[in-house]
């Protein structure tokens, strides 16, 4: 079953918040170039076991279960969808774990040069 047959769940307006706050994250923070995000987020009551979120025909879709685990983990689950459309990783590839190392190290050593580090004694 593709993504296309999941209805869409309904959205209430603190879903909707949130979408709209792990976006503003992800642009503020420089995680993806542009103002809003480029791709539509559409969520679904389920899609399959232990599968949080996909991307798939320039949508980002989104379970249920993934709004209902926290902020964080539903903006990292749109930044990895994001990644996935964007960029053109596969899931689960040594390219994708690359590309995230790469920028949690050039995102920490800017942070460092801005002194956001205290020094530990």
């Amino acid at each position: 079953m593709g993504p296309t047959q999941i209805p869409e769940s309904r959205l209430t307006a603190t879903d909707a918040q949130l979408i709209a706050d792990a976006a503003r994250f992800l642009s503020e923070t420089g995680l993806i170039p542009t103002s809003e995000l480029e791709y539509p987020v559409k969520v679904v009551d389920n899609l399959g076991a232990g599968i949080f979120g996909l991307a798939k025909k320039g949508t980002i879709y989104i379970s249920r279960q993934t709004l209902e685990r926290g902020a964080q983990f539903l903006t990292s689950t749109i930044y990895e969808e994001y990644c996935h459309l964007r960029y053109g990783f596969l899931d689960e590839s040594r390219a994708f774990q690359d590309f995230i190392l790469d920028k949690l190290i050039y995102m920490t050593a800017a942070a460092h040069r801005a002194g956001a580090f205290q020094a530990q004694e």
